[in-house]
């Protein structure tokens, strides 16, 4: 329910604005949150301690 809050808010943030710009910038996020919840936490967890 958030996450689809927080979709429209961007789109609506994004058509208002004009700012296209973003768009790669939120699709990279989208697909780096669902890359990190597929391979699940403790994959990710190693790379923060990593400092990578």
């Amino acid at each position: 329910m958030k996450l689809w809050y927080l979709l429209r808010e961007s789109a609506r943030l994004l058509r208002r604005n004009k700012r296209y710009l973003l768009v790669p910038l939120l699709v990279l996020l989208v697909l780096t949150a669902l890359v990190a919840i597929y391979v699940g936490p403790s994959v990710v967890v190693g790379f923060i301690y990593a400092g990578l």
